[in-house]
């Protein structure tokens, strides 16, 4: 049975080769399929290794067994390249031949010799394995210690859907993901042409390159710049006269008449050329806002401070090292803008990211000169991203930054502590709103249509 396992695992790395590195299986191939047909060429050969022939033990120590070509490299070849060997003997063909040929008959006696004049005190056989001593043991205790403690610090593979890295925690997009799951089936494909075009058959030369399939991996590939809206209504501009050119030559039409209708496949009062909504300039009614209040010196005993979450984490240039780390930093900055004067209270408002809306067109939009990076935020000792601004591009990520917010300070009563008698931090996650008192812990207030915004934030989350 050996045998038989040890040819499928070829196979299956043969199929992964064949998908990915198709230069790497051209001779893998070849002895796979030699392999296959050992039974058939050399029947004593296949009933040695079916019968367990794949190593040689030279002592009587437990797993001390080496190769076989690695065992005739230490005996056979060892006294053949020795003093007194095949180096200097002769230049004569037939004599090299002849000693050749009688070189492992010389081996055995010289072997048989070695032993007959060992001393017993000396027998390697003799000797404990060196992975058996204590000191060696002691280091592969450490080594699993680390190893442990590393793996531990991976994202857990099994948590959610996506497939992502395990040492990053950055999710693939969805061409890779069924690049890599189709990897398998699509190397065997290749694979099976190979064998039966080269090998079988010989239709193809065997040496002949190999059509790559160019499957995307986690390495991705750069996103491809994208034409902006001027770009796309200059071309259209330019699409629309050349057609009324070509018009004016045949028809006779009055143009005043024909300017006062839009030409266009969009209105052009709602919609950009490349058929994106126009984009409203809220930042225009915040302005007339503020020139209607006077800006306070100090805030009023009682007062509520509210903060927009992601403006806060969009003015990071660079993140701290860990999301851990990134959460405690931002609980510190919440709480220096809380009122000194209790009762006090901090409200940190998140928006929430729908698919089907024109929110979410118009942040694909600002987007689109990067790709974003989706990273799984799973706990508080996983490294942030290097490229911060390329993870806040994404909605999943602030999504679910802000329940790593929740969950990390709700579990840190160190944080807690800080906030004080009379002071509380209001949290929004999703439709839910988190309320974070020093005297209660954490509680957790479910609220139905709770929104996005900072002004009705503000009354549907007080008591």
């Amino acid at each position: 049975m050996c045998i038989q396992v040890y040819v499928h695992q070829v196979e299956g790395l043969m199929c992964l080769l064949s998908s990915l590195l198709p230069g790497w299986h051209r001779y893998l191939s070849l002895y796979w399929h030699q392999m296959r047909q050992l039974p058939s060429t050399n029947p004593s050969a296949h009933e040695a290794l079916v019968g367990g022939c794949f190593s040689v033990a030279r002592s009587t120590n437990s797993f001390a067994k080496v190769a076989v070509d690695q065992c005739i490299e230490q005996t056979i070849n060892r006294h053949s390249k020795s003093h007194g060997g095949l180096i200097g003997f002769s230049r004569d063909p037939g004599a090299v031949h002849r000693w050749v040929m009688t070189a492992h008959e010389r081996a055995a006696v010289a072997g048989a010799c070695h032993d007959l004049v060992e001393d017993e005190d000396c027998d390697p056989t003799a000797m404990p394995h060196k992975d058996s001593t204590h000191s060696r043991m002691a280091r592969d205790e450490k080594d699993r210690e680390k190893l442990m403690s590393r793996l531990a610090e991976f994202s857990h593979p099994f948590l959610g859907n996506d497939l992502l890295s395990l040492s990053t925690g950055k999710v693939c997009s969805a061409e890779v993901t069924q690049d890599v799951l189709s990897s398998h089936s699509k190397g065997t494909a290749a694979m099976t042409q190979f064998i039966a075009s080269r090998l079988q058959s010989q239709a193809v030369d065997f040496f002949a390159p190999i059509t790559r399939l160019n499957l995307k991996t986690f390495a991705g590939r750069k996103p491809s710049a994208k034409k902006s809206s001027r770009t796309a209504a200059i071309t259209a501009d330019r699409s629309l006269f050349g057609r009324l050119l070509v018009m004016a030559q045949s028809r006779s039409f009055d143009l005043k008449l024909l300017f006062e209708h839009e030409l266009g496949s969009v209105p052009w009062s709602l919609a950009n050329a490349d058929g994106s909504p126009v984009k409203t300039p809220k930042s225009k009614l915040l302005l007339a806002l503020e020139k209607k209040v006077e800006p306070l010196e100090s805030l009023p005993p009682g007062a509520a401070v509210i903060v927009d979450a992601m403006a806060l984490l969009q003015c990071y240039s660079s993140a701290p090292p860990t999301f851990g780390s990134l959460s405690e930093q931002v609980f510190t900055q919440l709480l220096a803008y809380m009122p000194s004067t209790p009762p006090a209270r901090v409200d940190f408002v998140a928006d929430q990211y729908y698919v089907a809306s024109i929110k979410s067109s118009e942040r694909s939009k600002r987007s689109s000169s990067t790709e974003p990076l989706r990273v799984s935020v799973q706990r508080a000792d996983q490294p942030t991203p290097s490229q911060w601004k390329r993870f806040m591009a994404n909605g999943e990520n602030k999504t679910d930054l802000i329940k790593f917010f929740a969950d990390h300070w709700s579990s840190t009563p160190a944080l807690l502590d800080k906030l004080g008698l009379g002071r509380a931090l209001f949290l929004t996650v999703g439709e839910q709103c988190y309320v974070f008192k020093a005297e209660e812990g954490k509680t957790v207030l479910s609220r139905n249509n709770v929104s996005r915004f900072v002004y009705i934030h503000r009354h549907a989350s007080m008591d």
